[in-house]
């Protein structure tokens, strides 16, 4: 399953950054020291050292079939894609009978098929619902980030600026029925948006033709700085 993902030009990271080691396979290992190299990182949780192998070989199944789904992905990291899982399973069991505190463990105790499925619709963006039992009703809908009301690049300064907006129309104005479904609905369509670049996120996706347009800018100036972060054309230059 490692080869298969490996031989398409993909990297993959074990672990997660901050909470553990994150260590970076970049070429195929024997079995034993790969199956050495994911129980150690996972250190005592062998449910999530087990739950590591089995995403990988999902992983490797997508991307046989359907290589599109890993589109302008270079490192395919294990660990995020592991917790946004968890995240998108629990948001979805809000407001359900289920208790936040057995999230974890219904999530541990889903079967493969029910695995297979629900990190399948995360990585292809298609939205899915889940019942009061807390069975996944799979929906043929999928997200067109395209018709919802914002730029296709909105930046960070005009997204507050529209959620600000919204808050202060929704505490200021005496909305009629009409008026607050207009507004429930322009937030619902706001959240699935940013959810979804949280999502790409951490799949560690980036935008298409990414890299050619960040060569072009770094033709033109000497360095980048992001949030304190400082990025020499030197890069370039190597």
């Amino acid at each position: 399953s490692v080869t298969d993902l490996l031989v398409r030009e993909k990297q993959l990271t074990i672990g997660l950054p901050k909470v553990t080691t994150e260590r970076v396979i970049d070429r195929p290992l024997p079995p034993d020291e790969l199956h050495s190299i994911i129980f150690n990182i996972c250190a005592e949780d062998s449910c999530n050292a087990v739950l590591t192998q089995e995403l990988l070989v999902y992983l490797a199944m997508f991307i046989r079939t359907e290589p599109q789904l890993f589109k302008e992905m270079l490192r395919i990291r294990v660990g995020l894609i592991t917790e946004v899982i968890a995240s998108e399973m629990g948001r979805l069991l809000e407001g359900s009978d289920v208790e936040p505190e057995d999230i974890p463990e219904l999530f541990m105790n889903l079967s493969p098929f029910e695995m297979k499925t629900l990190l399948y619709h995360i990585l292809s963006g298609k939205e899915f619902n889940v019942s009061r039992d807390s069975r996944r009703a799979l929906t043929d809908r999928q997200v067109s980030f395209m018709n919802i009301d914002l730029p296709k690049r909105v930046g960070i300064k005009k997204l507050k600026k529209t959620i600000k907006s919204m808050h202060a129309r929704r505490s200021t104005d005496l909305l009629n029925d009409n008026s607050e479904h207009e507004y429930n609905h322009s937030l619902g369509r706001l959240g699935v948006w940013i959810r979804r670049r949280r999502v790409d996120g951490a799949l560690n996706r980036i935008p298409v033709d990414f890299y050619p347009k960040l060569w072009r800018i770094f033709e033109k100036c000497t360095a980048l700085s992001i949030e304190g972060h400082f990025l020499p054309n030197t890069i370039i230059q190597e």
